[in-house]
């Protein structure tokens, strides 16, 4: 690249960053998608397409027959919706798929930003199993964490570090350009992790729900820091 086009370079990849953090990677995006993932379990065995062998396959075993995967599209939710049985699995389904429509979403409760990158979803998930009060209705099946990753496209590594540029002056020569060489307003980290904690029970008011976020709150769990 032109040596001139290096700021324009940072400018995309902090463009990018901000779309997952206001979008892609939004709160209420990971919920919706938690609360598919849980209907499309519950309804797995329930849904079924047709493959070019005649054979029914399952939405978990679409994959295995091109012809039944190419019909997966977003009219499996409405198939879910419109599908007969009095399966408690199938009802759960819809439940949740009428739960999206009518936005009655899984419950946001908090979220922590780890002060080390190698604290991981498991190391969260036994904290907050270890710290629940004995005798607490808490329990992990009511909780869904999502881990959510901000960064420049390479994790902690600056992209631009793996860009080569060349001058006007000397176009043969392709270099790496030094942070000090192109602006002193630069990021001096290219990762940031939160990990946000849903309720999954979809009941507003539920006193279980005032308990979870009291103690989420009053919690030091693994020297994280609650925003």
């Amino acid at each position: 690249m032109r040596d001139k086009e290096c700021v324009n370079l940072y400018d995309m990849f902090h463009a990018r960053r901000i779309l997952h953090r206001t979008a892609y990677q939004h709160r209420v995006t990971k919920t919706v998608d938690t609360m598919f993932i849980d209907a499309f379990l519950y309804a797995d065995k329930h849904v079924k397409y047709r493959g070019d062998d005649g054979k029914k396959y399952c939405l978990s075993d679409a994959c295995d027959n091109m012809s039944a995967y190419t019909l997966l599209n977003d009219s499996v939710i409405h198939l879910i919706l419109l599908a007969e049985g009095e399966h408690p699995d199938l009802l759960k389904a819809k439940q949740i798929v009428e739960n999206v429509l009518t936005r009655k979403l899984y419950i946001y409760v908090g979220h922590t930003q780890p002060t080390a990158n190698d604290i991981s979803h498991e190391d969260l998930l036994h904290s907050l199993e270890k710290n629940i009060p004995k005798g607490s209705s808490l329990t992990l099946d009511k909780l869904d964490i999502q881990e959510v990753r901000l960064n420049y496209g390479m994790g902690s590594q600056n992209p631009i570090e793996h860009v080569r540029f060349y001058s006007k002056s000397a176009p043969n020569i392709a270099k790496v350009l030094r942070k000090e060489e192109v602006s002193a307003m630069l990021p001096q980290r290219y990762c940031k992790i939160n990990q946000g904690i849903f309720y999954i029970v979809p009941k507003h008011g539920d006193a279980v729900l005032d308990d979870m976020r009291a103690y989420f709150h009053c919690q030091k769990l693994l020297c994280y820091t609650f925003l």
